[in-house]
């Protein structure tokens, strides 16, 4: 069987969770043609963070298109945040 492990976050208020998929990050771009990478996504989650929700997902998609530049998507993307 396989093992369920079951745990508990206490959040307060004005915390927030970011859900994601890996399409953000390894989405092609820059000028080098590389992949964005998890630790440029972790920074600009922590620097969206003291945004607005509608001013963060203006900041996501603009980030974005301007990694990818002309390049075509390479992934699905899905970013998805809760506010408490």
């Amino acid at each position: 069987m396989p093992v369920v492990t079951i745990s508990e976050i206490d959040f307060s208020a004005g915390d927030e969770l970011f859900l994601f998929s890996d399409g953000y990050k390894d989405q092609i771009g820059g000028e080098d043609e590389k992949r964005l990478k998890s630790g440029a996504f972790k920074k600009i989650l922590v620097d969206i963070n003291p945004q607005p929700v509608e001013i963060q997902q203006q900041l996501l998609e603009k980030t974005l298109a301007d990694w990818k530049g002309s390049y075509d998507q390479t992934d699905d993307i899905l970013v998805m945040g809760i506010k408490f």
